[in-house]
């Protein structure tokens, strides 16, 4: 009996870790753009007038190189009606972006939850 037990508990266990598993990956999406220091001329995180927007409470400002926005135009371009994450040197900013207007200039920004989170990531991104 302990055998059998010790096997349906194993055997749960592995059932659990593998739906576990599955729905974080249903979370994630096949695209991602990473915004790397070498692509950034300037960054800041900016608080937002809370008489504008009731959902975000800053906005990440950024100033790419022509080789950045190049890079940018083109993901957006390839992923055109796609929903993807947008990530700060590998941290996910935002884990659901989807591609709209394709930027023209090298100033784009980017609405956040949280001020301190944007001056971070901006302060990584600033950093060569």
């Amino acid at each position: 009996m302990p055998m059998r037990m010790f096997s349906a508990i194993f055997l749960s266990t592995l059932l659990l870790t593998g739906c576990l598993h599955n729905s974080n990956r249903a979370r994630t999406y096949e695209s991602a753009f990473n915004i790397r220091s070498s692509d950034v001329i300037s960054a800041s995180g900016e608080p937002l007038d809370p008489g504008k927007s009731t959902d975000y409470k800053a906005q990440l400002r950024v100033l790419l190189n022509a080789e950045g926005l190049l890079r940018l135009q083109q993901f957006m371009q390839a992923h055109r009606g796609q929903k993807f994450e947008l990530r700060i040197n590998g941290e996910v900013l935002l884990p659901v972006v989807g591609t709209g207007a394709i930027p023209g200039g090298p100033e784009v920004s980017w609405y956040a939850d949280s001020l301190d989170e944007t001056k971070r990531l901006a302060a990584s991104l600033n950093r060569k």
